[in-house]
């Protein structure tokens, strides 16, 4: 938040954690608001979804809806850091991953099956920014999945 505020950007943010918002630089406060995925009302459209460590910590249905309500008001796309479960990591499919947090931990490709059926897109544009992402430094010490996807405008429903 602090980031884009310096560079001029107009943004908002939403956590449901007090703590998190008390703990937050003064800058920002005033653009961060107390909500949870349920009730979070973008009151007008968005160029960037921004969701870090959100996702995993969402029942499927709560990851769902969000996908669902956001995406027709976000004009550019989505960043997301998702914990996900490796096929190698036996620890996660046997329930040992210690953070309480993490409610839906699944793999990679489980998570895109997830934002493509909530009417998500993902573009060779933003297919490459996701791998120049996910190769940066940080995201690869921090253990990150990075998910870049673009808005797909009104979801279509099969039968329609």
């Amino acid at each position: 938040m602090r980031a884009l505020r310096e560079l001029g950007k107009d943004r908002v943010g939403f956590d449901h954690s007090r703590h998190a918002l008390s703990q937050a630089e003064e800058l920002v406060k005033p653009h961060l608001f107390f909500s949870s995925v349920d009730d979070a009302g973008f009151k007008r459209p968005s160029d960037l979804l921004v969701a870090l460590s959100l996702f995993e910590s969402l029942t499927e249905a709560q990851a769902r809806d969000f996908l669902v309500a956001t995406r027709s008001l976000i004009t550019q796309g989505l960043f997301a850091v998702i914990h996900t479960a490796k096929p190698s990591d036996s620890e996660i499919k046997a329930g040992a991953d210690r953070d309480l947090s993490h409610i839906t931990v699944r793999s990679r490709g489980w998570w895109h099956d997830l934002f493509l059926s909530a009417g998500w897109r993902q573009d060779p544009l933003h297919r490459t920014l996701q791998r120049l992402c996910q190769r940066q430094p940080l995201p690869s010490r921090m253990g990150w999945e990075v998910f870049v996807y673009a808005a797909a405008g009104p979801l279509q429903l099969a039968d329609e």
